[in-house]
């Protein structure tokens, strides 16, 4: 058992990485190739409410596929905006961003942009509409201005239209109103724009920019790039990014392929390799790929298929690559509250999770921060966010109560 410890040991130390870090999902780069373009444009779409603040409520809508970008671009403008604002102190700004895939009642929205405005306000019992009057009332009172970013929309676009475009048209219909609330709203389709009334897009009042799926080409740029961050100099064959980019040509999907270059780096790990070839690109696809079909076919029980949903629910949520265990067991307690199933201890939930671990392969299991003395683990998902979405789905369709949880998936 010490051989077998002090061997994998000696196995970490050999390691093609510098940062894997790099290639998780939560990761924000720097520099996104060929969405430059859009983040300039998105900018500029702001400049008026920038320079003359109050005149104009800006509103855009962002819409692609899935890891086109969407979210990674209005981050990088939600960074450039605290900058600004970090450099011209007197520009009483906020960027405020929210993950409407986790968030999927506009009552949580509010909720989140009044405690963003005001952490220490009251909030109990008010309707939809009243929030939206505090909202507007606490900015006038602190002479603010607010950018909110509702990123993946879809949802409430389908069940609060009506109430939405009371969001989006605040006092703009009010002469010389002085308009403190600009939006910014990423979806996965455009067909969201003909669910809210054609009013609110009259008069070139929303801006739509759409993102195309990448071409092989541009994926080879992004994986090129990520790939200087997160491996060592010269591991990552030149065949290997090119090989990635084609495995991906159909989706254009550079998630996708950031994920089979990072697994692709476990491989290489695996058999001690000191290069990342094509040879673990093509393994680490095939993994990914039967991965997803073996975890479906996986039976689960109850509590099991809870432990998803809130490892889903809280990676997403944090915007992290990972989420330690006693975080996982709090959110599988407020599903199980929410949906009146009784929840079973932390002890018990640890155990599942080390099952769900060995079976289905789906999760990893990482030491990170020490806190009093002791390593705190953490679970990293071994597959992109969206898929492991769409597992989680699949396992829960035959729940009890799936008519009242499958709002949580809407796109």
């Amino acid at each position: 058992m010490v051989a077998e410890l002090m061997m994998n040991r000696e196995k970490r130390r050999v390691t093609v990485f510098k940062d894997e870090t790099k290639l998780f999902a939560g990761y924000t780069p720097k520099s996104w190739p060929h969405r430059d373009e859009v983040i300039q444009e998105l900018c500029s779409f702001f400049k008026t409410t920038l320079e003359r603040p109050g005149t104009r409520c800006m509103k855009v809508l962002i819409t692609g596929g899935a890891g086109s970008g969407k979210t990674c671009v209005v981050k990088a403008f939600g960074t450039l905006m605290e900058e600004l604002v970090e450099r011209d102190s007197h520009f009483n700004l906020e960027y405020i961003h929210i993950n409407c895939d986790e968030n999927t009642t506009l009552l949580k929205v509010l909720h989140l942009i009044l405690q963003e405005i005001r952490p220490h306000l009251s909030q109990r019992g008010e309707s939809s509409n009243k929030l939206i009057q505090r909202i507007r009332k606490e900015l006038r009172k602190g002479n603010k201005y607010i950018i909110v970013c509702l990123d993946d929309a879809d949802s409430l676009f389908t069940k609060n239209a009506p109430i939405l475009e009371a969001l989006i048209r605040p006092e703009e219909w009010t002469l010389n109103a002085n308009l403190r609330l600009s939006l910014v709203l990423t979806a996965k389709t455009g067909k969201v724009r003909a669910k809210l009334s054609k009013g609110v897009f009259l008069y070139n009042i929303c801006e739509v920019i759409y993102l195309p799926r990448y071409r092989p080409s541009q994926l080879e740029n992004i994986l090129r790039v990520r790939a200087e961050e997160a491996y060592r100099e010269g591991v990552v064959l030149d065949d290997t990014i090119r090989l990635i980019s084609q495995l991906c040509r159909s989706s254009g999907n550079a998630r996708e392929a950031i994920n089979i270059l990072r697994r692709a780096g476990n491989f290489a790990d695996k058999e001690l390799s000191p290069k990342v070839t094509p040879h673990h690109a093509r393994q680490a696809n095939e993994s990914l790929k039967s991965l997803t079909k073996l975890s479906k076919q996986i039976e689960l029980d109850q509590d099991q298929k809870l432990i998803f949903l809130a490892i889903s629910q809280l990676i997403e949520r944090k915007s992290q690559f990972n989420a330690t265990k006693k975080g996982v067991w709090k959110e599988y307690q407020k599903i199980c509250d929410e949906y009146g199933i009784k929840s079973k201890g932390l002890g018990r939930v640890l155990l599942e999770m080390w099952i769900l671990e060995k079976i289905t392969g789906l999760l990893a299991v990482e030491k990170t921060d020490i806190k009093a003395g002791e390593a705190e683990e953490s679970i990293i998902l071994s597959l992109p966010l969206e898929e492991f979405r769409a597992i989680v789905m699949h396992h829960l369709k035959d729940f009890p109560k799936w008519d009242v949880m499958k709002h949580r998936f809407s796109t």
